[in-house]
């Protein structure tokens, strides 16, 4: 397969990808997914496995349940049937068993402030689970803030399993700025994203995914290099990170985002990834990457208590 070729594949499968994840409610059959792919089913279901691993059937699957996960965890007022029928299960049973077979606990039984794959190992010694003990104190380091998100189109660059190819993981951005560049975007109209679906406590490392994101033009046409996608409007809870913030307390602020503060607020999250946004120029003086001045944002709405 040319090197062409399978750029066209990744790029018709994250696109698949991405109607998935804001379509979980909604029947995901695999006629519809070759369809948004632009492949025949038979092709598609080949080339959908090669590109992620997993066929489209087995990827619906886990999704449904990691993000009925996330809502669980965040809201402490959702009940598990509310969580499953979000996330397009048509039974509560059904959920149950799917989550017990994925995770080895009954959704109601599970203490939604510990870890669900307590015994999968963590690839990035960076980090490490805390406990709310831990994140309670946090409460006087961090601020978080609410904050606007206007609509926008992106394009980007998805690494798979970024934590254990992390030279590829860094590089991917310089690669994507240049791209930009080439194609005569500036750096003071843009935004540099850093976007993650996955939660280290949901989803095993070995099937994360990482997307590079830069906001371009919306008369923009693309190319086979990148990927595109629009964000909606919305807000974001944010803790902001400065040129002093070790690789340590990055890791903290995403877990006490996730794990104390969403769950105490009056907010849920929305289907969209977790943001890195990086707003200042992002490289240095020597051409490396500098992502020191950012904040770390949460796409949320607001809710109320629904028992």
């Amino acid at each position: 397969m040319s090197s062409a070729q399978e750029a066209i594949y990744i790029r018709q499968v994250n696109q698949t990808v991405d109607h998935i994840t804001k379509n979980l409610d909604c029947n995901l059959q695999l006629k519809e997914l070759s369809s948004v792919g632009g492949f025949s089913e038979y092709h598609f279901h080949r080339i959908f496995k090669h590109v992620t691993n997993e066929t489209t059937s087995q990827f619906v699957w886990r999704t449904r349940l990691e993000h009925a996960a996330k809502v669980l965890r965040s809201d402490p007022y959702i009940n598990v049937s509310n969580a499953a029928y979000s996330v397009g299960f048509g039974s509560l049973s059904g959920f149950s068993r799917a989550f017990s077979r994925q995770y080895g606990i009954n959704p109601s039984e599970w203490d939604r402030k510990m870890r669900l794959i307590g015994s999968q190992p963590v690839i990035d010694s960076v980090h490490r689970h805390l406990t709310q003990g831990d994140l309670e104190h946090l409460d006087e380091q961090f601020t978080v803030k609410i904050r606007h998100l206007p609509a926008q189109r992106i394009a980007y660059i998805r690494v798979q399993r970024p934590w254990h190819q992390l030279n590829t993981w860094l590089n991917t951005p310089k690669d994507l700025i240049r791209w930009y560049l080439a194609n005569g975007g500036k750096l003071e109209n843009t935004l540099l994203y850093g976007m993650l679906f996955d939660d280290r406590d949901i989803t095993p490392e070995v099937l994360h995914s990482f997307d590079w994101a830069i906001k371009i033009p919306d008369d923009w046409e693309i190319d086979h290099f990148v990927s595109i996608r629009d964000i909606p409007e919305c807000h974001l809870a944010v803790i902001h990170c400065d040129a002093s913030t070790t690789n340590l307390e990055r890791d903290l602020r995403w877990q006490y985002l996730w794990r104390y503060w969403l769950p105490k607020s009056s907010y849920y999250p929305l289907d969209l990834p977790m943001m890195e946004i990086h707003h200042h120029y992002p490289f240095d003086h020597l051409g490396d990457l500098n992502l020191y001045h950012s904040e770390y944002g949460i796409p949320i709405a607001t809710c109320f208590p629904n028992g």
